[in-house]
C-alpha cells in the first residue's frame, strides 16, 4: 500500500520513522536499485548521499527517484 505524504507533513514522518529511508533508483537498463541511506530534512529539501550507482542513477534519471 502506498500513502502520499505532503511536504508539510514530511518532517513529522521523518521524526516518526527515522532518517534512514530506502532510496529507489533505476539504472540505464531499467533495473531497480534500492539502498538505505541517511537523509536529513531541512524543512524543504532532503539532503543525503549515496554510493556511486545511486548517485549516477539519480543524476541521470531524477524523475525516477523514490524515498521509501
Amino acid at each position: 500500500m502506498s500513502v502520499s505524504v505532503s511536504l508539510g507533513a514530511l518532517g513529522g514522518q521523518v521524526e516518526q520513522f527515522g532518517s534512514w529511508p530506502y532510496v529507489l533508483t533505476v539504472d540505464g537498463g531499467g533495473h531497480p536499485h534500492a539502498v538505505s541511506v541517511e537523509m536529513a530534512w531541512d524543512g524543504s529539501v532532503f539532503r543525503g548521499s549515496g554510493g556511486r550507482s545511486t548517485m549516477a542513477n539519480a543524476s541521470e534519471r531524477s524523475d525516477a527517484v523514490t524515498l521509501l
